[in-house]
């Protein structure tokens, strides 16, 4: 973790739903007062199976029982009538479901980690992302996260500079996700620097908007990257 002060970085920032899209130039604000976007979407979205037509939202565990029993015995319940029963879609819907809470079990553990042992460390939960403002950094985020708008920003407050590696998706244990925490919050180094993420809480001044065009104009992105705050960020 650095301390820095006038120092330039760029933002990527990426309209998806959540948040504000709708800096100019000049703005000033602070981060690091509340959550982020990346973390109210943890809070705010729910992962259901909607009966739109009744209003009504089903557990998508509970949904997946009855695709069991469809796929078993081929019995459609009344109930579910709505439903498409189709198993490939089935599966999209489960893959999503486990993606997004393991990414959630993955916040709270890389965040306990930081407010137990790394308490001056920017918060994942609070910060937002930016990129160091180099060439290298710069090609390999806009393969990542396709379209958007680039912002160049003056930041003084504290930065924490980890490579994203340790933040892949995995289904092992809670001591799995512990010990990928303290790699990331010590700073240790990865693969490949041009992965490295930074998370910045502090005075944000925005001090122009960039010319943009990513190597992926059509870039739909993950879910992650749909709602992690380097993409999409306001005051906070």
């Amino acid at each position: 973790m650095q301390i820095i002060k006038n120092e330039e970085y760029l933002h990527i920032q990426r309209k998806h739903g959540l948040g504000s899209y709708d800096w100019s130039v000049g703005d000033k604000f602070e981060v690091g007062s509340s959550n982020n976007d990346f973390f109210k979407f943890f809070e705010d979205v729910n992962k259901s199976i909607n009966n739109d037509m009744a209003g009504i939202s089903y557990n998508v565990t509970d949904v997946a029982g009855i695709m069991l029993l469809f796929l078993n015995n081929g019995v459609k319940l009344t109930e579910f009538d709505f439903y498409h029963y189709d198993s490939e879609k089935s599966i999209q819907e489960l893959l999503g479901t486990l993606n997004h809470y393991v990414r959630l079990v993955r916040e709270l553990m890389f965040e306990e980690v930081r407010s137990s042992h790394f308490p001056d460390h920017p918060s994942r939960q609070r910060g937002i992302w930016v990129i160091p403002n180099t060439l290298d950094s710069l090609e390999y985020w806009k393969k990542e996260l396709g379209q958007g708008r680039l912002f160049k920003l003056k930041l003084s407050g504290k930065i924490h500079k980890a490579n994203q590696e340790y933040l892949q998706i995995n289904t092992n244990g809670l001591s799995y996700w512990r010990e990928k925490a303290f790699h990331y919050w010590n700073e240790e180094p990865g693969l490949s620097v041009e992965q490295e993420e930074c998370i910045f809480e502090g005075q944000v001044e925005v001090l122009e908007e960039l010319e943009y065009f990513p190597d992926n104009p059509n870039t739909k992105g993950t879910e992650e990257s749909e709602s992690k705050s380097r993409t999409d960020q306001k005051t906070v």
